[in-house]
């Protein structure tokens, strides 16, 4: 079964071109957008509660200062994670993964990404997609017949984190490995340990990649180091890739046909980075 029936663009940090990052404000701006696919970052607080964030400091995107890990879930939820985006965001909070899985149920297919490196940080994620009803749906047959896509996905450029991961999940459930160089001997571990897709920086797909990873058994998909990089996405698409992480949704893609509303909400900073 093909894991994507179609190339997906998947809101990176959700709508984050026009939303502050991994804010319930940009996930929902990203699915009233259009998107299908939405992903944020995963750490574990001070008292180890999943929380959505990117960085390993608070101090670029909300107004405190310090290591996530060294703020108690109550800590990190008190912070203002909006204003550095605009005023109009302020009072945007930390989501926990908790909430972003009760939220969206239903409404999105989701990406998450491992990005601290807890050892027991893959077994809390594990069962609150259990304890959510995440597992269950993502494991449904019909559901992976009908949209030929999976629901889930759990990605990570630490490759303990994605083995763990793996050990407390569903087989069925799709594992990613992110690269920051391609290498064969990644690709080789990726194919060797059951992982679904491979994504190194998309600078760094060809058609030659791609080739390699299909006799694997592996798609590719990409991230990218800046935004302006995006833009070159529609290179990695015709490389064979099967997705990418996108800031912002280019001015004449389809999504955007459909939800003429997006138009006004563009800024024109995403209209001429992706014109």
């Amino acid at each position: 079964m093909l894991m994507f029936s179609n190339f997906v663009l998947i809101a990176h940090r959700g709508f984050s071109a026009q939303a502050p990052e991994n804010t319930i404000a940009a996930f929902d701006l990203a699915i009233e957008s259009g998107y299908t696919d939405i992903e944020f970052d995963i750490q574990l607080s001070k008292d180890g509660v999943p929380v959505v964030f990117h960085d390993f400091t608070v101090d670029r995107t909300t107004n405190g200062k310090g290591r996530v890990d060294a703020h108690t879930f109550d800590e990190l939820q008190a912070l203002d994670a909006g204003s550095w985006f605009d005023a109009s965001f302020a009072g945007q909070h930390i989501p926990s993964l908790k909430e972003i899985l009760l939220i969206y149920r239903g409404r999105a297919n989701i990406h998450i990404e491992l990005k601290s490196i807890e050892p027991d940080m893959p077994l809390k994620v594990a069962e609150l997609l259990a304890s959510t009803g995440w597992v269950d749906d993502a494991t449904a047959l019909p559901y992976l017949r009908a949209f030929r896509r999976p629901l889930l996905i759990i990605s990570s450029f630490d490759r303990m984190q994605v083995a763990r991961s793996m050990e407390r999940l569903p087989h069925s459930i799709v594992h990613e490995l992110l690269v920051e160089n391609v290498s064969d001997e990644s690709l080789q571990w990726a194919a060797d340990h059951g992982i679904r897709s491979y994504n190194p920086d998309g600078k760094d797909i060809t058609p030659e990649l791609v080739r390699k990873a299909h006799k694997l058994n592996l798609h590719v998909g990409a991230w990218w180091w800046t935004r302006e990089e995006q833009i070159a996405y529609p290179n990695i698409r015709a490389s064979g890739a099967s997705s990418t992480f996108i800031d912002a949704l280019p001015r004449r893609h389809p999504l955007i046909a459909r939800h003429p509303a997006l138009k006004h909400a563009l800024t024109q900073v995403t209209q001429d980075l992706l014109q």
